[in-house]
């Protein structure tokens, strides 16, 4: 039977080897949020160019961001909206390894290891990783 720090430890190592790896960070993607941009600067930019090109694309594409992306009580993008759909899977497939029955520490460091997560060391990359793990929990228990 492998002991969990054993699991730790060998993630550990391969992330280490992997250090100066021209890949370095490839997975980087799954666990950075985009920049966040305005959404009512979004929206007035829609309207303004609706109005100069007269583009009904370009209102048809606002209604959609005011109706479906745009969270009415806050006027602030939506949440849900917000996740690349592959980082919600990434944190889901994390879930299902935990219920298995593996240890959350362990399939964090797995992730890192697998997906050569970027940082200044093994353990602050796990922790870039466990800070998405609680958002996406806060995210589901919204949902």
């Amino acid at each position: 039977m492998v002991r969990r720090s054993e699991v730790y430890e060998r993630c550990k190592a391969e992330w280490d080897r992997r250090r100066n790896d021209p890949d370095r960070g490839s997975g980087n993607w799954l666990i950075s949020r985009p920049e966040v941009i305005d959404a009512a600067k979004v929206v007035k930019t829609m309207r303004l160019l609706h109005a100069l090109t007269n583009d009904p694309r370009y209102s048809d594409l606002r209604n959609h961001l005011v109706t479906d992306l745009i969270d009415p009580k806050t006027g602030n993008w939506s949440g849900h909206q917000s996740w690349h759909p592959d980082t919600v899977m990434a944190c889901g497939a994390i879930e299902q390894t935990i219920a298995t029955g593996v240890h959350e520490r362990e399939a964090i460091a797995e992730f890192v290891a697998e997906f050569n997560i970027d940082a200044t060391s093994f353990s602050a990359a796990c922790k870039r990783v466990k800070r998405l793990m609680d958002e996406y929990r806060k995210r589901e228990r919204r949902s």
